[in-house]
């Protein structure tokens, strides 16, 4: 039961079951030096930070950005949604912030619906630039809007790689 020189349970010495690296000369060993080490639950660097939580793995595809080691499969994300109402036109003005860890939003497709629609894309906006985190404003007139109605809204946004968000939904609400 001794640990010291038993080979099957050493701790120290065992160069079978080294984390570390077996060269000297490892000294490049960082989370995310290698494809897939951001999202393998391992702590390839042994700096006690696994995958997306390492700042080594920031930038990752694999990594969602929030911190919390959740892979992203490179899909933009919808962080925040605003809107106003433009009194007289019955038109909706809304701003909707996106980020997206593969930076590819050059440019993106806007999708929406509303009321039970299927969603139906707008104009692609943007530019040619790289891009991880921007925010898009667009207009929706709803035809025959009344003050005080309600009208449930669900947006997309698709990447220039055809990666599309989840649906974000909202009530926008016209005021009375």
């Amino acid at each position: 039961d001794s640990l010291a020189g038993d080979d099957d349970d050493s701790l120290a010495g065992d160069d079978d079951d080294s984390l570390a690296g077996d060269d000297d000369d490892s000294q490049d060993n960082f989370e995310g030096d290698q494809p897939g080490e951001c999202a393998d639950g391992a702590d390839n660097d042994q700096d006690g930070l696994f995958d997306c939580d390492d700042p080594n793995c920031a930038g990752s595809p694999d990594c969602a950005g929030d911190d919390d080691s959740s892979p992203n499969d490179g899909s933009p994300i919808i962080t925040n949604v605003t809107y106003v109402w433009i009194p007289g036109t019955s038109t909706f003005e809304f701003s909707i912030q996106i980020e997206d860890y593969d930076c590819d939003l050059t440019p993106v497709t806007l999708f929406y619906a509303i009321s039970q629609n299927p969603l139906a894309p707008l104009a692609p906006a943007g530019d040619a630039s790289p891009n991880c985190a921007t925010t898009y404003t667009f207009d929706l007139q709803i035809l025959n809007a009344a003050p005080g109605l309600s009208y449930p809204v669900t947006l997309a946004v698709e990447d220039s790689a055809g990666n599309r968000s989840q649906e974000y939904s909202l009530v926008a609400q016209v005021p009375s």
